[in-house]
């Protein structure tokens, strides 16, 4: 018995851009998929470059190093780089958490205080992903400074006050 040829029937298109045939009426979500798929192997592709390319370089460092100076460049710890922060400039919270701080009678819990902020910024304080974001931020930022005190309060929450 010969094999029979697979012939499109008309309701069977073929899509022109990604040649995929479409079928089940799913036409734009099989087309985004695909257009997905290929934008995303691209990406990996890309990366797969850029570690190849990362890998000679770091390489081409240690030979250096080992050629100038007696360290072992295996023994240097990879260092982490900072990214930029998306809500505040610099110094801007600790100056806004001032300011609210200034004008509240008692102390405040860093929540209430990331949704003070988020209002004198123009942003809805209700949202819990960006108040948890602020929140998080405040907490790096305020711990470490002179002039703003904490004490642990109820459900080990911080409360804050200026000195």
């Amino acid at each position: 018995m010969a094999a029979a040829i697979h012939t499109p029937c008309p309701r069977e298109a073929v899509d022109a851009t990604t040649r995929v045939p479409l079928t089940h009426g799913n036409t734009f979500l099989i087309t985004g998929l695909v257009k997905l798929r290929a934008r995303v192997a691209w990406e990996m592709e890309a990366a797969e470059q850029r570690h190849i390319q990362a890998r000679a370089d770091l390489s081409h460092i240690d030979a250096v190093i080992r050629m100038l100076a007696a360290i072992d460049p295996d023994a240097i710890k990879a260092k982490r780089i900072n990214t930029k922060n998306q809500w505040f400039k610099h110094g801007e919270a600790r100056r806004l958490a001032a300011e609210v701080l200034l004008e509240a009678d008692t102390p405040m819990t860093t929540m209430d205080l990331a949704a003070k902020l988020l209002e004198r910024m123009g942003f809805d304080p209700t949202d819990k992903v960006a108040r948890r974001r602020v929140r998080q931020h405040l907490l790096n930022t305020l711990s470490g400074c002179d002039y703003f005190v904490s004490e642990i309060g109820p459900r080990k929450e911080r409360w804050w006050r200026l000195v």
